[in-house]
């Protein structure tokens, strides 16, 4: 009986082990297929459907961006860099009528860094996700502006989550970037004294055109690493570098921090005349194998500068290109809607009609009045401002007549 019995626990030992044996392999094997690689076109493609609205500060699309950027971060498992993912703030935005502070709130996670003292000190990666939203029926989806730049910094969090580097290492997607950096003056306010720990800044803003003529890198001169970094992996990856332009010099977050004395370097896939601020901007736009050809160069980039325990020491590039508002902003398009006889809030219309903010001496003998809204020029409708200084730089047909909306009725009106 004894005998019996023995042999029966034996056969109920090996059962177990046999099923514990198939538990552990189907798991694995679940968990190999479920950790599927981050997407980055996933990740361009939600931010520029029509559900988030174009993802306007203060909007629902703002909203669910946030929600969404954080819910990826808590998939990586990535810390919260404050006290939790969102950090809110608010701020006057230097381009737009609006009264008062605009309140948002920034994405932000960190990697802690593998070194005992190298972790007290961090690189921040950095990208706005606001776009300009809907206006006036238009819908602007910024795949390119600046979607890609956004998947770019989360791609990059999930990669180091996993392959953490010496320095510490801050990954932000800022709000209201379109409204004057906004969520990066933000975040400056909150880190204020801390700000010294903060070694460089690497800035993604519109990443997402690398085949139609390479990468733009600016600020490697803020620092001798960073050129010495950028030209070593540059040239054995060979990837295909074009001239930095120095009108966009101040013209996105990583602006703010120069200003702080911190070396910074921003991706960028060239001007995008004929996407930019457009409704054209969609994620079928977008050069996703580009992407990652500059997400993978980025990589290599961060784990050096990550890894190095070399102190950078900062060099101002050139004050005079330091500075960027909006008049400054028309005249680097060439645009100059004075010779219709008014002027417009260039950063608030962005949609089919153009709502006259003053009026030249022309306008007002001619009858244009403030709050007109522009609707053609010489017969020419246009679907957003941008389209709007295509015709300030190409319309030479005198006298100009402008098609306005005034009291429900549309009236043309001469200019010379």
């Amino acid at each position: 009986m004894k005998m019996q019995n023995k042999a029966f626990f034996l056969h109920i030992k090996i059962i177990m082990k046999k099923i514990i044996f198939l538990f552990t392999f189907w798991l694995s094997v679940f968990c190999t297929f479920s950790q599927q690689p981050f997407s980055m076109e996933e990740v361009v493609r939600y931010l520029a459907s029509p559900e988030l609205e174009g993802r306007k500060i203060q909007t629902k699309g703002d909203t669910l961006t946030i929600q969404y950027l954080v819910n990826q971060f808590e998939i990586m498992e990535v810390k919260p860099f404050f006290d939790q993912f969102e950090q809110p703030f608010c701020g006057r935005s230097m381009f737009t009528a609006t009264k008062g502070d605009i309140c948002s709130k920034n994405v932000i996670a960190w990697v802690e860094g593998t070194d005992p003292k190298l972790k007290e000190q961090y690189v921040l990666i950095c990208a706005h996700f606001d776009h300009l939203g809907k206006a006036k029926g238009v819908y602007f989806p910024g795949a390119n502006d600046n979607a890609s730049g956004t998947a770019t910094v989360l791609y990059l969090a999930d990669y180091f989550a996993k392959n953490p580097t010496k320095r510490s290492l801050i990954f932000a997607c800022f709000a209201g970037e379109e409204l004057g950096f906004l969520g990066s003056n933000g975040f400056i306010k909150a880190y204020q004294k801390s700000l010294p720990k903060i070694k460089y800044v690497i800035n993604f803003d519109m990443v997402g055109r690398y085949d139609q003529g390479g990468l733009s890198l600016m600020g490697e001169q803020s620092s001798k690493i960073l050129g010495k970094t950028v030209r070593k992996i540059a040239g054995r990856e060979e990837i295909n570098m074009i001239p930095s332009s120095h009108q966009f010099f101040s013209g996105s977050d990583h602006f703010v921090f120069y200003k702080k004395n911190i070396p910074f370097l921003c991706f960028n896939t060239g001007d995008d005349k004929r996407n930019y601020h457009r409704p054209r901007d969609m994620a079928d736009s977008i050069d996703f194998k580009g992407m990652e050809t500059i997400a993978g160069f980025a990589k290599q980039v961060v784990a050096e500068l990550g890894n190095d325990s070399k102190e950078p020491k900062f060099k101002k590039i050139d004050s005079k290109k330091a500075t960027m508002n909006e008049e400054a902003f028309k005249e680097m398009l060439v645009m100059n809607p004075n010779k219709f006889g008014f002027n417009f809030n260039f950063m608030e219309e962005c949609g089919n009609k153009i709502v006259i903010a003053t009026v030249t001496k022309a306008g007002v003998e001619a009858g244009l009045l403030v709050g007109d809204k522009v609707i053609k020029i010489n017969g020419k409708a246009f679907t957003c401002s941008m389209d709007f200084i295509e015709l300030c730089k190409t319309e030479r047909v005198k006298p100009y007549k402008i098609t306005i909306i005034r009291d429900g009725e549309e009236v043309e009106i001469s200019i010379n």
